[in-house]
């Protein structure tokens, strides 16, 4: 599927996106100045449209009906955030190039891991198809090649990545595309398990890393002390689908959630310095304990 095609899918996903309900006499409007629309047509067709449609419904799985003569999402409210910042980023470069006035006054994150090979695998996973990829993971020391199914994508902290099934080891396992060497699509094909669902492979993880040995890898009832100063950015902002505000005090609140206390998650924490407290569980705070006794070493040989 080319780049162009994909461009297409996300402006008419854009488009009813971003509408309460539109017609179809209001999309080819809106298509016949697009910056995509080369050919200068004064409509989208309608066979085309209708492609279009279902192939966005596959893409974002997403059901787009039509009440009273105008198209909507129907699950809007289930738009991950992935896909939204897909559709946000689509925006913004579609005004970019609309709009070249306006190219010097938007400024956006840089996220390199989407420069080459994000469309080429979303293409994989609409069409079903295995990829070959020439993968070296920041501790290797060597670049290793095999076949993978890519399965889903999600972004975090400005990186993508991919969750793909490779049957030479028989496991499912998180690959990050900034680290991906060499990609070629293969003419095999497969199927995503019915039961898999991104969000919820992801659900007790803070972004993509479930690796926790001192708590068997598994996800932990967590509570944490949050100062004034901090706690409206994290509740604008949650740092886990499962957090909650259950409690507070003269000096800050106290959130909870349930997830995995991965090493990602521990410096996420500690970011935030002594704007946060871990609360419990005790293990999790011991290692807080330790981690600032080892930067106190450090910083008292300076002093």
């Amino acid at each position: 599927m080319a780049a162009e095609l994909i461009n297409r899918y996300f402006w008419l996903m854009d488009v009813i996106y971003r509408s309460e309900g539109i017609s179809r006499e209001d999309i080819n409007r809106k298509w016949s100045y697009s910056c995509l629309n080369e050919r200068g047509e004064d409509e989208l067709p309608e066979r085309t449209f209708h492609r279009y449609r279902k192939a966005v419904e596959r893409l974002f799985d997403v059901n787009i009906i039509c009440v009273a003569g105008k198209y909507k999402i129907e699950n809007i409210k289930m738009m991950t955030s992935e896909k939204q910042w897909l559709l946000d980023s689509f925006a913004i470069n579609n005004i970019s190039l609309s709009h070249r006035k306006m190219r010097s006054r938007i400024s956006v994150e840089d996220v390199p891991s989407s420069r080459q090979f994000l469309i080429p695998i979303i293409n994989a996973m609409e069409d079903g198809r295995k990829i070959e990829i020439t993968y070296q993971s920041f501790y290797a020391l060597a670049a290793t090649t095999f076949i993978v199914e890519p399965w889903g994508l999600k972004m975090h902290h400005q990186r993508w990545y991919m969750v793909g099934y490779s049957p030479a080891i028989d496991k499912t396992l998180v690959y990050g595309l900034d680290r991906i060497k060499e990609f070629s699509l293969t003419d095999e094909q497969f199927e995503v398990p019915e039961d898999f669902d991104c969000d919820k492979w992801f659900g007790d993880m803070f972004g993509v890393n479930s690796y926790a040995p001192e708590f068997n890898h598994e996800p932990q009832d967590i509570e944490i002390h949050v100062g004034c100063g901090q706690i409206d950015y994290i509740l604008s902002k949650p740092l886990h689908r499962s957090q909650r505000l259950v409690g507070e005090d003269s000096t800050g609140y106290v959130l909870s959630m349930h997830l995995v206390p991965s090493y990602d998650f521990i410096m996420e924490l500690m970011k935030y310095g002594a704007e946060i407290e871990v609360v419990k569980p005790i293990e999790l705070r011991k290692i807080f304990i330790q981690n600032i006794e080892e930067m106190n070493k450090k910083y008292g040989i300076l002093s």
